[in-house]
């Protein structure tokens, strides 16, 4: 199993990313956005921003110090908040197991689901 995540970001960022995960998971950046137009993965509205378990993912990382050294993306910029992430388990074969397009930036899907896609 090969496990590939995109992320917008920069390479420095994607590289602080990557740090705690295996070394046999790639990472790469799409700066542009493309795979995530491909996709459909967009932008919360300001609404879903202020979701109770969003505000409490970021007080989490706030506390944690990780919102503070993720939120230069090393470019001078700030990272963007508002882009939706996802959750996709693509096979062998090229179809699609498990897309989970989030609807706020706090949903993620149980890693349950994740696994009977994998196992699937």
């Amino acid at each position: 199993m090969q496990v590939v995540v995109v992320s917008f970001e920069t390479s420095v960022l994607v590289s602080r990313l990557a740090e705690p995960f295996p070394e046999s998971w790639q990472f790469v950046t799409d700066l542009e956005r493309g795979l995530y137009t491909e996709y459909g993965v967009g932008n919360a509205s300001p609404l879903r921003l202020l979701s109770p378990r969003a505000i409490w993912v970021y007080v989490r990382a706030l506390f944690s110090g990780r919102l503070l050294s993720l939120s230069s993306r090393g470019d001078g910029q700030r990272a963007d908040t508002a882009q939706l992430g996802a959750d996709f388990v693509v096979g062998g074969d090229g179809r699609i197991a498990l897309a989970w397009v989030s609807k706020t930036p706090a949903d993620r899907p149980r890693m349950k689901r994740l696994r009977a896609a994998l196992d699937g």
